[in-house]
């Protein structure tokens, strides 16, 4: 792939793809011989070859740059990736007939999106979460986690940076967020984001941090592996923020360049509705193994020992 696709809220340069691909010492030959490769042992894979055909080459490229560029890495991660899919159903399969309308109803009140360009600071991607609505207190974190999973998805077609920072922010937020807080989803959310598709947190970022942040904090620190959980910014002003993201990517409403969160939410819901969204949501139930063709022998040894055992986590 010479260049990548464009996407409005995965917005990628030619230099930092360039850059990422020298990081891993790649170039369009050698992708486009490893790609060759992979796909031959991918038809050769019983559990897997079922979704082969959801996974274009464009989105192989990416796995193999979450592989950093290894051919064995890259093998281990999309298992992993399909795997984890698979056993995490309830958060991948989407009800066709009604989500579009739930989607709508949930970014007219929450913003989850990536911001379009990339942080100059350290080369990575940025996500924000937050309310929108004062009012709006039907939090479910299950529907946090199926947009986050849509969007990740989506990233697998148009991104090619794989580090990122996360801004939470915490306007508008009531104490009762903390009930909502289900611990054993935000854990599938973490194997999800770092444990399957390996991608790297720089930092997880608090603004406009309530008198109870220091609960939210405790229920994360449960959570997320040490080395993430110490990772967690608290600012008590943008300021402080911008010591970690560039203020000319941050939305209006941060003191940035970029466009509103109104507008972002605007991007996110028409993506969802275009026919490149609506194949998203389709095949995302799609791209799973097929555990009844793998080797028990080896399914239990590479994955029932994961914490949680997630074949028998069931989400309230």
């Amino acid at each position: 792939m010479e260049s990548t696709a464009y996407h409005p809220l995965f917005q990628v340069t030619q230099d930092e793809m360039e850059n990422v691909r020298q990081s891993y010492n790649l170039d369009v030959k050698k992708i486009n011989e490893n790609l060759d490769i992979l796909e031959e042992w991918f038809k050769k894979q019983d559990h897997l070859i079922e979704a082969l055909p959801y996974i274009k080459r464009d989105m192989l490229e990416r796995f193999h740059i979450l592989g950093r560029g290894s051919i064995e890495n890259t093998k281990s991660v999309i298992d992993k990736v399909l795997t984890i899919r698979g056993m995490l159903s309830e958060i991948f399969t989407y009800n066709i007939k009604t989500i579009f309308d739930e989607f709508d109803t949930f970014l007219d009140n929450m913003i989850v999106t990536s911001l379009p360009k990339i942080n100059p600071k350290d080369c990575t991607r940025v996500f924000l979460i937050g309310l929108r609505n004062a009012d709006f207190e039907d939090i479910n974190m299950v529907d946090i986690a199926k947009i986050f999973c849509f969007i990740i998805s989506t990233r697998m077609q148009y991104d090619y940076v794989f580090s990122q920072h996360l801004i939470f922010d915490f306007n508008h937020v009531k104490a009762s967020i903390i009930t909502k807080l289900n611990p054993m989803v935000l854990r599938k959310i973490e194997v999800i984001f770092l444990d399957s598709y390996t991608t790297r947190v720089k930092g997880l970022h608090f603004i406009n941090a309530p008198p109870f942040i220091h609960k939210v904090v405790a229920i994360f620190n449960l959570v997320l592996k040490e080395k993430i959980a110490k990772r967690i910014h608290i600012h008590d002003t943008y300021d402080d923020l911008y010591q970690h993201i560039s203020k000319e990517i941050l939305p209006k409403e941060y003191g940035g360049d970029e466009m509103s969160c109104e507008d972002l939410s605007k991007l996110m819901k028409d993506f969802i509705k275009s026919d490149a969204g609506r194949r998203t949501i389709e095949d995302s139930s799609k791209i799973v193994a097929n555990e009844s063709r793998r080797s028990s022998i080896k399914f239990n040894e590479e994955y029932m020992g994961m914490p949680g055992s997630f074949k028998k986590l069931n989400v309230d």
